[in-house]
Formats: C-alpha cells, structure tokens, sequence
C-alpha cells in the first residue's frame, strides 16, 4: 500500500503493522546533506516476528529503496533480537527503531539500545525538510517526565524553524485504537502536546493491523473520543 498525505494542521493517527511506503514529497524549502532534493520516501513497520511474515516484509520494502525505515517496536518476540536483525540489517543505519512492550525487558532492551547506539529511548532528527522524533510507549512514570520534557523542547525547536515542514512522530502503544489497546496515560499527556506543535503524523504498533485516523485535536471533554477536525478525503490518499 501507498499512503501520501499533504500538510495539515492537525495530527494524523497511523496504526500500522505494515505501512509500506510514505511520500514525502510536494515541498521544497530545504535540501539536506543527506540528499540532492526535497522529495523522499520512508517506510514504516511494526510487530515483526521472525518467520516468513518478517523476511516478505522486509523484501516488498527494500525494494521500494527508502531513504528511511522506520521499525515501531516488537521485533523477535523472542530472548534475542537476532533472528529479527539478520533480516533487516542491509538497511544499515537508515533504520529507526522505537521500544515496543515485547522489547522493554532486561537484555532485549540492553541489546537494542547498544545496537542502534541509543543513549535512551527516546531521540529526534532531521531528514531533508523533515523532522521526526522517536518516542518510547514503554517507560515508568519517572522516565517519561524526561522524555516529555525532551519532546517539549524538541517540538519546540521543530515548529520554530523555517526548513521544517512536516513533524513526524513514531512510537510502539497508538493513542486510539479500534482494536481496544488505547495507550491513555501517554495520550493524555501527548496528544495535547502534538497538536500544540502541529505534528502532522503519528506512527504506532501494536495492534497487529492498519488504522488510519482523519486529522484528530484532542478532546478534554471526552479523551478517548478526539475530536475529528476535516474528514475530506481529498486530505489524504491512500492506493
């Protein structure tokens, strides 16, 4: 599947177990070093195992020659990441990872973190015209207070700097989810922050299927019923 999608002004909510491309294309403010133009596309997957499932995955996105690939956490679903990593290691260090919940125990997480030099779970950069920021869904209360106070100021700088022209975030637990795994403490926390710093998509697990959300504010009255901003569909497309 393609999924492309233009600017707007409220966030985008992507539950993806497999999302296999994403255009980002239509601007042009900034070139990077990475790269000659704009214009790039990255791939996004989660919930991987390491059965065939993984290895077609990880094929029929290769193939496509991302600049990126973007992994949303539950990897090997086992007590070593290897047979997860043989598979995906030819995209290099074009791969992101984020910690999903079957990740956060013990030597997994020690492993994961010392492969992908990770001095936490959380972190952000720049690509092109882009800015995209990777959250963990996984820790205690005490250690999201430093990634929120990270995401804070990163947003911050993102939204403020004019070669920035779409903020993307990714992590393991979706805020909303038909599939009733509603992450609600991270959501009531972040929603409102991704929307104060217009992100423009949010990438999620976990829930072992696709959902895509309209642009979504968040809903004081009611949180786990966002508030649906533009439900034309000439916003977003997907074939």
């Amino acid at each position: 599947m393609k999924f492309s999608i233009r600017m707007l002004a409220y966030p985008i909510f992507v539950s993806a177990l497999v999302m296999a491309v994403v255009e980002q294309s239509n601007i042009s403010k900034h070139t990077s070093a990475e790269q000659s133009g704009s214009d790039f596309n990255f791939v996004a997957a989660g919930d991987w195992g390491c059965k065939n499932d993984a290895k077609n995955t990880f094929t029929m996105m290769n193939k496509m020659e991302p600049e990126l690939y973007l992994t949303l956490g539950d990897y090997s679903y086992e007590p070593s990441l290897t047979c997860w990593y043989d598979i995906v290691k030819p995209a290099g260090s074009a791969l992101k990872v984020v910690v999903g919940n079957h990740d956060a125990d013990g030597s997994l997480l020690h492993t994961l973190l010392n492969k992908f030099d990770m001095a936490r779970q959380y972190y952000s950069f720049d690509y092109g015209n882009a800015h995209f920021l990777g959250l963990s869904s996984e820790l205690d209360s005490g250690e999201d207070k430093g990634q929120f106070e990270f995401a804070n100021a990163d947003l911050t700088k993102a939204k403020s700097n004019p070669n920035t022209d779409w903020i993307i975030v990714y992590f393991h637990r979706p805020f909303y989810s038909g599939s009733g795994v509603d992450n609600i403490g991270m959501r009531d926390m972040y929603h409102p922050l991704f929307q104060k710093y217009n992100v423009d998509l949010v990438l999620t697990g976990h829930a072992h299927n696709y959902q895509r959300s309209y642009p979504l504010n968040y809903n004081d009255a009611r949180p786990g019923r966002p508030l649906i901003m533009n439900s034309e569909n000439r916003h977003t497309s997907m074939n």
